[in-house]
């Protein structure tokens, strides 16, 4: 079930560093160059233990702070818009927060990451249920994965019902109105959201926490890969913080048939980690309450 999801591979606690440069250690005590006539021998630097070391370049990290921008009656008006009834009536209640969260994602060695997982959750360990922040919307959403892997682009914008929709653009006015949007602050819409054909699950809106999972894609430096959240706060909430962990991987199958073989001589616990496709986490916390 949806609502189950967690990370594929605990990478909590570990230093990726590290055990990138103990493989690569491991790995080059394997490969020895003879001295002779003397006899004796000596450790060189492998092909694979250096491509093992220019891993530790990989980067994969959210981008600054949020997006934060509250969502107001002005800005359907300000695309020619109908203000929601429903938006009207929850708006008796509760204020609504378009938040944006940037990613960067530099693979090294033109390997490209395959899987990337994100968890994003509002005032982390608050009892009070009824202020709790909700995930009213979110973006990417699987209810779209069926026309994202037939199409370059969509357009979305929250429609009459104060709900994400989605139509289909050409690429050349998806790029455009996708720098509008980063230009120009679209908010409500229509601005442009793309994502490379893949896999997307996620757990249910509604709750004060959301973790996706997007996989079956290559994610390369060029994606302008962004998760929003259309956050729900009670009226009544006047301190926002969130806590976020991402984490992404890389098809180990796809490895040189050497670096598959080399990794085989490692630890069980350290070949584990590889095989995992050496997961890159990056964790966030931030307090977005001077932006309400």
């Amino acid at each position: 079930m949806a609502e189950e999801l967690k990370f594929t591979y605990d990478a909590s606690g570990i230093n990726r560093s590290d055990l990138l440069e103990k493989a690569a250690r491991t790995v080059d005590e394997f490969k020895w160059i003879d001295l002779s006539p003397g006899g004796g021998s000596e450790a060189v630097t492998t092909p694979e233990a250096q491509l093992l070391r220019e891993l530790d370049g990989d980067v994969a990290r959210f981008s600054g702070f949020p997006v934060v921008r509250r969502i107001s009656e002005d800005d359907f008006a300000e695309h020619g818009l109908k203000v929601p009834v429903r938006f009207e009536q929850l708006g008796k209640l509760y204020r609504f927060y378009w938040i944006g969260f940037p990613i960067v994602l530099i693979p090294k060695r033109n390997w490209p990451f395959h899987r990337l997982e994100c968890l994003v959750e509002f005032n982390p360990g608050q009892g009070v249920g009824h202020l709790l922040p909700k995930a009213y919307q979110i973006l990417p959403d699987k209810k779209f994965q069926e026309l994202f892997r037939m199409n370059d682009g969509l357009e979305i914008r929250l429609g009459e019902n104060f709900e994400f929709e989605a139509s289909v653009e050409s690429k050349v006015k998806a790029a455009v109105k996708a720098k509008a949007a980063a230009d120009l602050g679209i908010i409500v819409g229509p601005f442009s959201y793309s994502i490379k054909r893949a896999l997307i699950d996620h757990t249910a809106v509604g709750l004060e926490k959301v973790f996706w999972r997007v996989e079956g894609t290559s994610f390369f430096q060029d994606d302008d890969l962004t998760f929003v959240v259309i956050a729900q706060v009670p009226s009544d909430t006047t301190e926002v913080k969130i806590a976020a962990a991402m984490q992404v991987y890389r098809d180990f199958s796809l490895a040189a048939a050497n670096v598959t073989a080399a990794i085989e001589n490692l630890g069980t616990w350290l070949k584990s980690f590889f095989q995992a496709g050496m997961p890159i986490r990056d964790t966030k916390t931030w307090d977005i309450s001077p932006r309400l």
